[in-house]
């Protein structure tokens, strides 16, 4: 498996489908008295959950942040894309990892390594 950053050339990776996936149960956040809080709430039946394709500009990624890719050799198999700017901070606006590949630690790795990409960023604003 390699990660990397998504370029001109791999941009074809920004049309990774989403697939189905299943909800055990969901999280509520609230901010009462200026105080953010959660707590869970688990489902009796798990759901199955699938959302609507994103249709990925690259340009507009690339101007609002930026994606990493996951491949299996010239395959894609994971994508994570980033808003850099959102109230300081680098925002996870997607991550999607093909059913097949799930619980591997892909979305894991692609965190890590666009971690890195972003502090590197910050450093030279």
């Amino acid at each position: 498996m390699k990660i990397e950053l998504v370029t001109e050339e791999t941009k074809d990776c920004l049309r990774l489908p989403n697939e189905k996936f299943e909800l055990f149960g969901e999280l509520v956040v609230t901010k009462p008295n200026d105080k953010w809080e959660y707590h869970e709430i688990y489902f009796d039946e798990p759901k199955e959950k699938i959302f609507p394709e994103e249709n990925y500009s690259f340009e507009t990624i690339n101007q609002n942040g930026f994606a990493v890719a996951t491949f299996d050799q010239n395959q894609c198999v994971g994508l994570a894309v980033f808003e850099t700017g959102w109230n300081k901070y680098c925002y996870l606006s997607d991550l999607k990892v093909n059913v097949n590949y799930r619980r591997s630690g892909i979305s894991k790795d692609m965190l890590d390594f666009a971690i890195n990409i972003a502090k590197k960023r910050t450093a030279k604003d």
